[in-house]
């Protein structure tokens, strides 16, 4: 396995700031099943990204972070996710506060080439939806929040049982909301 990621976060101004970056994934199998052992090379998977966030801190009470990544997958193909998330404290120990965001996630190695893998499986992609407010006492020894979330994942990855051997093998789902 290697990982390797490279970012900065760079404060242009008192209420602007950007954070961006690169990683870089490389995982390889070396899958052993009751059929036997698939070899060191049953699976190489590679994934890049290179992402950035802009920052907006503190402009008359006003939060934002509007950030993106692109992901590349040697398995999955290549995706764009972002993260909308504004709040605005409405007074000192108040706040209300959206999040808006999209997802990838690539099925795992173990999903791909284990004894139930399925080469043909395709990455869950998901939006999320958050809003609500947040409560912090002057003391700071109390944090409450109360939110509102919904979440559509497509393409879920699940496990199926089957009939015959080897009894069960990962598959997608349609959704999950």
């Amino acid at each position: 396995v290697l990982f390797a990621e490279a970012y900065t976060n760079l404060n242009l101004h008192k209420h602007l700031a950007v954070v961006a970056g690169i990683d870089l994934r490389n995982q390889k199998a070396d899958i052993e099943t009751s059929f036997g052992k698939l070899g060191t090379d049953s699976l190489n998977a590679t994934q890049y990204s290179g992402y950035a966030t802009l920052l907006i801190k503190n402009l008359h009470n006003l939060n934002v972070e509007l950030g993106g990544r692109y992901t590349h997958h040697s398995e999955s193909g290549s995706q764009f996710s972002y993260s909308f998330n504004p709040s605005y404290l409405i007074h000192q120990q108040l706040k209300l506060f959206v999040n808006i965001s999209s997802g990838f996630r690539a099925p795992s190695l173990y999903n791909l080439a284990s004894e139930y893998g399925n080469r043909d499986l395709k990455p869950e992609k998901s939006m999320s939806y958050e809003a609500g407010l947040q409560y912090i006492n002057r003391a700071n020894t109390l944090n409450m929040r109360g939110a509102w979330f919904k979440r559509k994942i497509e393409d879920i990855i699940i496990f199926e049982s089957l009939a015959l051997p080897p009894y069960g093998r990962y598959a997608n789902a349609d959704e999950q909301d």
